[in-house]
């Protein structure tokens, strides 16, 4: 069988970060509201605030239910490590001619190095487990497409009767159990980590990738990030915290009300695109 994977949003993908791990996509942690300070050559000190996005996980539309490991309506709670344990692929491959012709090679994706001076990543973040997701990858194709204007990533494999995922946590004491959990899938599957509808504007999301860099979000860029067009907007304006009011009242930072299914339609901006390392 095929499979199908889409990744919408702040999915951060790194190529031989990981010792035995050939691509691991990696969710950063952002379930908080961060104000901060910008400097990028050739344009004024800005102020933004970065709005909580939120992982969640969908097969064929339906949200991903595991309530063993707090996966309830799609919402990945909890850091977990995900893979696809029946791929058959023989290799890796990107290749340059996608096999949609709407779509185009990975190498188009945002590339991290790109904004940031001497970019490292944090190893805490990236292999030690302080992430919301990782997905990691051994076999099949990877290739780029455009969601709107945000660039996001797709992979395809060939699995060996039907798609079995394996779902482990990220974190666990040393003498715990480490829990195992494999769910069947159908054609397709999807991965966003992505805002509440409707709650700030998006132009500042990309800098949220930037949470798997070792010094986190810098104060100086090199260059602009992806959709960072418009004039600035003050951080903490009344509008902004009247958002962010609606916020709390939907449930931040637990089970926002967000339909997995529509994960990908308000999510794209050039800012809410993919990015890869190195």
């Amino acid at each position: 069988m095929e499979l199908t994977i889409r990744f919408y949003g702040i999915c951060a993908h790194f190529r031989d970060a990981v010792p035995g791990v050939p691509h691991r996509v990696v969710l950063p942690k952002a379930v908080e509201l961060r104000p901060g300070v910008l400097e990028m050559p050739g344009s004024p000190t800005q102020e933004y605030l970065l709005n909580p996005h939120f992982g969640l996980a969908f097969m064929d539309d339906k949200p991903l239910e595991l309530p063993e490991l707090d996966i309830v309506g799609g919402l990945l709670a909890k850091g977990v490590r995900m893979q696809v344990v029946n791929a058959i692929d023989p290799e890796l491959v990107y290749p340059q001619t996608p096999y949609d012709p709407d779509e185009r090679p990975f190498g188009t994706v945002p590339r991290l190095p790109e904004l940031v001076p001497s970019f490292r990543y944090s190893d805490d973040v990236v292999l030690g487990g302080r992430a919301a997701c990782y997905f990691d990858v051994f076999r099949g194709s990877i290739t780029a497409f455009l969601n709107g204007k945000a660039l996001c990533t797709v992979i395809r494999m060939q699995t060996d009767g039907p798609p079995r995922l394996q779902v482990t946590p990220l974190r666990h004491q040393p003498l715990e159990r480490v829990q195992c959990h494999e769910v069947t899938l159908g054609p397709s599957f999807a991965v966003a980590n992505v805002a509440a509808p409707d709650i700030f504007d998006a132009q500042y999301d990309f800098l949220w990738h930037l949470v798997t860099a070792e010094s986190n979000i810098p104060v100086q860029l090199k260059a602009k990030p992806p959709g960072l067009d418009g004039p600035s907007e003050p951080a903490l304006t009344e509008t902004m915290t009247d958002r962010f009011t609606k916020l709390l009242a939907r449930g931040y930072p637990g089970r926002v009300d967000i339909d997995p299914a529509d994960a990908a339609a308000h999510e794209t901006s050039p800012s809410c695109s993919n990015s890869q390392w190195p």
